[in-house]
């Protein structure tokens, strides 16, 4: 659960969607089997590294240390701090602009951008000082569930509705597209896909965690490959379905397409917002 909620729960289950619809369909799917491929590389490539240690590394940063020395650490520290920031600041745009979405239902004065992504700090703030172990357990166990229902919400929702109506039935005029004619386009979309399917960082803690309860070694193939496959498989539901309902007007955040008169979309808002501060 951990790894795939480090995976697949993050700002990219609602924003994949919409890089789809800049791509297209194919070349969308395409971009997926190949991130797919280039974060089971990465995590085979973990895995080696800390079986070639006899003790086991408790963070990446260790690992790290361990492997390239001091030097290797000290960047490691500085391109992890990078990362981190800008995740941080993704997560409390995202966060921040739920929350002032949802204030809209109880408030006749909107929650501004400020409020609303200082009210996202405050309540990510005492959830980053749980301990390590409780908290990649708490993330685990809430951001899952969250991360089923808004794909749920997808899939039963627009889906369904879809599926009767025909192909981009949900959209104004909008027509399916196997892929995107512009090379830059495909340029810009690939990171995100990249950065969707990444769990390089997490993935030393979890299998510390997995190899002390008494697993083999071996097994910890079969974690990469089961919690790689259920994250895209994930996200090859939410995009796929997304498309097939709005085709190329998809927003950037999927939620973003329901109207705050619709129920689940309410729930659904919420449930991103729990996902990236359980996350985050």
């Amino acid at each position: 659960l951990n790894l795939v909620i480090a995976t697949a729960g993050g700002i990219g289950m609602v924003t994949l969607p919409g890089t789809f619809s800049t791509v297209g369909y194919l070349e969308g799917i395409l971009l997926l089997v190949i991130s797919f491929l280039c974060a089971a590389f990465s995590l085979v490539c973990l895995n080696l590294a800390c079986n070639a240690r006899k003790e086991f590394s408790s963070s990446y940063g260790e690992l790290v240390a361990s492997s390239l020395g001091p030097s290797g650490s000290y960047v490691l520290e500085a391109l992890t701090l990078a990362y981190c920031f800008g995740q941080v600041i993704c997560y409390l745009g995202a966060i921040g602009g739920q929350l002032k979405s949802l204030s809209s239902l109880v408030s006749t004065a909107n929650l501004s951008a400020h409020w609303s992504i200082g009210s996202a700090a405050l309540l990510m703030f005492p959830l980053s000082l749980l301990p390590e172990k409780s908290a990649m357990r708490f993330a685990g166990a809430v951001g899952t569930f969250c991360m089923i229902f808004i794909v749920a919400t997808v899939v039963l929702g627009d889906g369904v509705s879809a599926l009767r109506k025909g192909a981009c039935s949900l959209a104004s005029g909008a027509v399916p597209a196997a892929y995107s004619p512009s090379i830059s386009a495909m340029l810009r979309s690939a990171p995100i896909f990249l950065f969707s399917m990444n769990a390089s960082v997490i993935y030393v803690p979890v299998r510390k965690e997995h190899q002390a309860g008494g697993a083999r070694r071996t097994e910890s193939y079969i974690v990469i490959g089961c919690s790689l496959f259920a994250s895209a498989l994930f996200y090859l539901l939410c995009a796929v379905t997304a498309y097939y309902a709005y085709c190329s007007e998809i927003p950037e955040n999927v939620v973003d397409v329901w109207p705050l008169s619709w129920i689940p979309g309410i729930f659904a808002s919420a449930a991103l917002s729990l996902e990236l501060l359980v996350a985050g």
